[in-house]
């Protein structure tokens, strides 16, 4: 459901927040991934759960990936 809210209001185009700044918008993302990480983590699927939750921190901490 996180998925389908954000692939039919991403961030950049949702009222809400554009007012924001850049870096806000960014929250959303984060949260979505940490969601998904926390499912895979669950279900014992280790690399989804690692990518995700590096995806989270990325997000989150507005930082470059060191994997990108």
């Amino acid at each position: 459901m996180v998925d389908e809210v954000l692939r039919r209001t991403p961030p950049d185009d949702d009222p809400l927040l554009s007012s924001r700044r850049p870096e806000n918008r960014q929250l959303p993302l984060a949260g979505s991934a940490f969601h998904r990480a926390w499912i895979a983590r669950v279900h014992g699927h280790e690399e989804a759960w690692m990518g995700e939750w590096e995806t989270f921190l990325t997000r989150w901490l507005d930082r470059a990936s060191s994997t990108d």
